[in-house]
């Protein structure tokens, strides 16, 4: 349509697209549909602070100052993606069942939910009343890079989070009870079952 090609004339302006690998390329430049000379695999700099131990420290203090009273609990990280076709209708998803998950994992664990920043308060997932000493909803607290350093295991559903999270060597749950219909509404550039780590 005339509307997408408006927006996709945006990537006209820009001379290098980095990716994380070769592997990426093709996946990109369909999706901003500009041909693979501008767009280089020369890896993504925001995975650098998961190597950097000044930031490492930084992170987790921030967490234990938040978190006094959790200390010595893991950390298991829900950052799903939005559902919705664009950021004016983004919603989280509601699937994630925090009160079970409260039953069966507040002994050794915390919750922390990083949900999309462009989802409004009201359109997040809500925390029961009876989980606030278990399940925290930390989206405006702290960044997705200090989350994913400070964290035990990774839940999530079709993020790309993941491959940043592998390069930590930690668990990752995919958690997609919605997949058929994500994958009729927005659509994969590559093979869901495929493009998962494990």
């Amino acid at each position: 349509s005339n509307k997408k090609n408006e927006v996709f004339n945006a990537y006209k302006n820009t001379n290098i697209f980095t990716v994380s690998s070769p592997f990426c390329i093709p996946y990109y430049c369909e999706a901003i549909r500009q041909p693979d000379t501008v767009v280089k695999a020369l890896g993504v700099s925001r995975t650098d602070v998961f190597f950097d131990q000044n930031f490492i420290s930084k992170s987790k203090e921030k967490l234990l100052s938040y978190f006094s009273n959790f200390q010595g609990k893991k950390v298991i990280l829900y950052a799903p993606t939005f559902r919705g076709n664009s950021m004016q209708e983004a919603t989280a998803p509601n699937f994630l069942d925090i009160s079970f998950l409260n039953k069966k994992f507040s002994e050794e664990y915390i919750l922390l939910l990083k949900q999309h920043p462009g989802i409004p308060v009201t359109r997040r997932q809500q925390i029961p009343e009876i989980c606030k000493d278990f399940a925290f909803d930390v989206t405006d607290v702290f960044t997705i890079s200090e989350l994913l350093v400070c964290s035990d295991i990774l839940i999530t559903d079709y993020s790309s989070l993941i491959f940043e999270y592998s390069l930590l060597e930690r668990p990752i749950l995919l958690f997609a009870p919605d997949l058929d219909k994500y994958n009729t509404d927005r659509g994969f550039f590559i093979n869901y079952f495929s493009m998962v780590p494990g």
